[in-house]
């Protein structure tokens, strides 16, 4: 997958709009296809992403270890509760540096039945750089019994390109 902010434009609120491009392909040797296109927005105190006709509040600002928001609050999602954690952490992924981070922690749950781990890790002057997604139903506590759901593992190969 290979994300850009390819373009600007202005929506009905004369908010400045940029154009997110996903892009895909099946190996290193296929050449990059447009799979979808994304908005995103910082109004206020809120970045905001539209995903797949979703409105999702991904930051708010300031940024503080106080901070909580609903990610879902403007579509019809169940309330997400987000907050932050090590702000301003260094990190070292796929040999690249990042002096400033921070962790978007958007839900951490494990019963019975369902193991749910959601953060979105992103660095200063960059964007995300990793995504840890688990949606999992699961029988008896057992992460190993996994009935159905998702897994998504994103972390940032390059940037700047």
């Amino acid at each position: 997958m290979r994300c850009k902010l390819e373009d600007t434009t202005i929506d009905n609120s004369g908010r400045i709009v940029y154009k997110y491009v996903r892009y895909k392909r099946l190996s290193d040797a296929d050449p990059w296809e447009v799979k979808d296109l994304w908005t995103t927005v910082i109004d206020n105190n809120k970045a905001e992403l539209v995903e797949e006709n979703q409105r999702i509040v991904k930051l708010i600002f300031p940024v503080s270890t106080f901070a909580e928001w609903n990610a879902n609050q403007f579509n019809v999602d169940s309330k997400l509760t987000c907050s932050y954690k090590n702000i301003h952490k260094s990190r070292n992924i796929n040999s690249l540096s990042f002096d400033s981070t921070l962790t978007v922690e958007q839900e951490n749950k494990r019963n019975l039945i369902e193991f749910k781990r959601k953060y979105e890790v992103y660095a200063n002057h960059v964007g995300m750089i990793r995504k840890y997604y688990k949606d999992l139903a699961i029988d008896n506590f057992d992460t190993l019994n996994i009935k159905s759901g998702k897994e998504i593992f994103m972390e940032i190969t390059n940037f700047g390109e």
